[in-house]
């Protein structure tokens, strides 16, 4: 195992032959996000592409990714957690790269460090109503896994915004206007696959939250109808 810098800097950094793991100080701060990466059969051009924040070449052109199997924390993605709650950090993009990440290499738990991380909801772009297909506007999609969020310090807190961070009360009913508002009063959206559900789930995405607190700004059982958890009906 060599020690080298910052992952954020790993692009300039050449690493010998026959070194296969690397031990980083941070993902962009020294500290914060440090890890292990592995240079392995996973580790080439299609994954850094689809997954640039955990997978990258070295000057020497070897390509390296996060190898972390009992989980990802999410400052590996560059998320920035806080002990008080500002909203003024998006950690949205950060957690999503995360856990579509894990999905990829089989990692399917998600680590979170901090008490608060603030997710601002993305813009939602298309204006017809096919929603089973457009996966915009929603801020953490999980696909094709079952995926455990975990706090690792007793109890963390996703505080979901608007699209500009703005407070989540203002999100905008059917049909889109315009602005970009968002909608789905969700912080997570579980994909499965289109058509009558059947009598079980167990053919679909799910979510595991362990000292997991979701600060959505939406009232469970408004807008469409109240979830149940037996049917699942009721998607506010």
């Amino acid at each position: 195992v060599m020690a080298t810098g910052l992952w954020s800097q790993f692009a300039i950094q050449t690493i010998p032959a026959g070194t296969d793991i690397v031990a980083t100080s941070g993902y962009s701060a020294t500290g914060v996000g440090n890890g292990f990466y592995v240079s392995d059969a996973l580790a080439d051009a299609v994954l850094a592409a689809a997954h640039p924040r955990f997978c990258k070449a070295e000057a020497g052109g070897r390509y390296f990714r996060l190898y972390s199997p009992n989980g990802i924390l999410v400052e590996q993605g560059g998320a920035v957690g806080d002990v008080e709650i500002d909203y003024l950090v998006n950690n949205q993009p950060a957690i999503q790269a995360c856990v579509n990440y894990g999905i990829a290499v089989g990692t399917l738990t998600i680590l979170f460090q901090s008490p608060h991380y603030t997710i601002w909801t993305p813009a939602r772009t298309y204006a017809t109503n096919d929603y089973d297909l457009d996966q915009s506007g929603i801020p953490i999609v999980i696909d094709g896994a079952h995926v455990t969020l975990k706090s690792l310090c007793g109890r963390t807190d996703l505080w979901r915004r608007a699209s500009a961070g703005g407070d989540p009360a203002t999100w905008a009913n059917w049909p889109l206007t315009s602005g970009g508002d968002y909608w789905r009063g969700g912080c997570i959206y579980l994909v499965g696959p289109l058509g009558s559900p059947p009598a079980l789930f167990n053919d679909r995405s799910g979510v595991t939250l362990e000292d997991m607190h979701l600060q959505g700004g939406t009232v469970r059982g408004s807008g469409y109808g109240a979830m149940n958890l037996s049917t699942g009906d009721g998607w506010d």
